[in-house]
């Protein structure tokens, strides 16, 4: 066995006994743990759960396997080892609660192949520097690390002047958060997570933009706030609509819709663009293009037909459409532009 498959062995054994722990926490007695329950979740030993533990405990019986009771954790084991009979099952069979774990389950995977490979390339990256150094006296080497910090130092210093100046005079870029208030929490936690997506494209930026995020209130200003800092986001944050926060400059607001008809060519920098905070869980077609519509506010949809016409259903999320601004208002070409941000999967289906 060559060192490579070595690696890749340790690696998924690695996945594998990770699965397993994730799963033994799930089928654990959470009786002295209720106590954490939050609306539609529970939170336990630190984890957030989309389901409660009522729905964690509830049994339920399956067509396939008309013998047996199956909690919704046994299911998602079934369906993350690829159990041929459970994976013969129709959709509709399953309840909704399943699917809700089961992608809860996949992303807290996927998080921790992301972090082995991250730990690899640290490794790499060590044994780089290890080689580059084996030459070196100790004073040099000292010398050397001092000038890559004084590097580094200086470019953060840099892009944080940057982002400042995008936040004051930048292109406007909006984030209509109003169309997701009807939503469900988790739509809603997602709505956030995309929001500091953005935020965190917008830092690493070539040319920062002035992002705002309008009717940013309710549960989503308070879980943003709660769970991830956003009282210190580089945004500005308004309550009020987009309507309200630019009511003097309406003519100049362009909403970007995917149900527009003309595509949106050249970044004009008068211009508001207004991005709708609509997450791709439940697609609300036409929901942007009709208050464009209602408000005579110009429309525009990314470009995606031109350079991917044989993709029609291409969906971005909040965070990828204003990294797609972003990054075309740094220089980049639109195709430069989407092909950084339209996931793989997508592209390759």
């Amino acid at each position: 066995m060559t060192q490579d498959e070595r690696e890749r062995e340790c690696a998924r054994q690695r996945i594998q006994d990770y699965t397993e722990n994730l799963f033994e926490f799930l089928r654990r007695d959470f009786e002295c743990q209720e106590r954490h329950l939050k609306a539609e979740g529970a939170v336990v030993a630190g984890q957030c759960l989309p389901v409660s533990v009522a729905e964690l405990r509830e049994e339920h019986t399956l067509k396939n396997f008309e013998d047996d009771r199956f909690t919704i954790v046994d299911m998602v084991h079934l369906c993350v080892n690829k159990d041929l009979k459970f994976l013969q099952m129709k959709k509709r069979e399953l309840p909704a609660t399943f699917w809700e774990l089961r992608r809860w389950v996949k992303n807290k995977i996927r998080t921790q192949r992301n972090k082995i490979v991250r730990e690899k390339r640290q490794l790499v990256k060590l044994e780089a520097q290890r080689e580059a150094y084996k030459d070196l006296t100790e004073e040099e080497i000292v010398q050397k690390e001092d000038e890559i910090w004084h590097i580094g130092v200086g470019k953060k210093m840099r892009q944080e002047k940057a982002v400042e100046q995008g936040y004051r005079y930048g292109l406007k870029v909006a984030v209509e958060c109003g169309f997701g208030e009807k939503g469900s929490l988790r739509e809603m936690h997602s709505l956030a997570r995309q929001l500091q997506y953005s935020i965190g494209a917008n830092k690493r930026a070539i040319r920062p933009v002035s992002l705002h995020f309008v009717s940013f209130k309710g549960e989503l200003e308070r879980f943003c706030v709660e769970t991830m800092r956003a009282d210190r986001w580089k945004a500005h944050l308004c309550h009020e609509s987009a309507l309200d926060v630019f009511s003097n400059e309406q003519s100049n607001m362009c909403v970007l819709s995917p149900d527009a008809t003309e595509p949106l060519i050249d970044i004009d920098e008068s211009k508001i663009y207004i991005v709708g905070g609509l997450v791709d869980r439940t697609i609300k077609k036409h929901a942007t293009s009709r208050f464009a519509q209602e408000n005579g506010i110009e429309c525009r949809r990314l470009p995606l037909k031109e350079y991917y016409p044989s993709k029609p259903k291409l969906v971005l999320n909040v965070n990828a459409v204003v990294e797609a601004l972003i990054t075309v208002h740094g220089g980049a070409s639109w195709e430069e532009a989407l092909h950084r941000v339209i996931p793989k999967r997508q592209i390759n289906k």
